[in-house]
């Protein structure tokens, strides 16, 4: 998180980093971000899927394990999803 968007912008350009930074301000209220690095996967709903505070050498390991069970859990429901419900979720973890 930072109040310094212009240093913020440099550091995404040199980074070359193709994704959204955001200054993580409302994330305090939010998500209850109280530590930095946090990572914090979101669904297409916006629901949290997961969240890592800190950075090591696991942590790639641990985000890709949490997203490998969160797919196969999907297609899991997606199978037992009634064919044509729309009531139905679309998105189940």
């Amino acid at each position: 998180m930072s109040g310094d968007p212009d240093a913020a912008r440099k550091q995404r350009a040199d980074l070359k980093l193709t994704v959204p930074v955001l200054d993580g301000t409302g994330l305090r209220i939010s998500y209850d971000v109280d530590g930095t690095p946090k990572l914090m996967l979101l669904d297409a709903d916006g629901v949290l899927r997961g969240e890592y505070t800190g950075w090591g050498r696991e942590t790639p390991d641990e985000v890709m394990d949490d997203l490998r069970r969160w797919a196969k859990n999907r297609r899991r429901a997606a199978r037992r999803q009634p064919a044509g419900c729309s009531a139905c979720p679309a998105t189940l973890f």
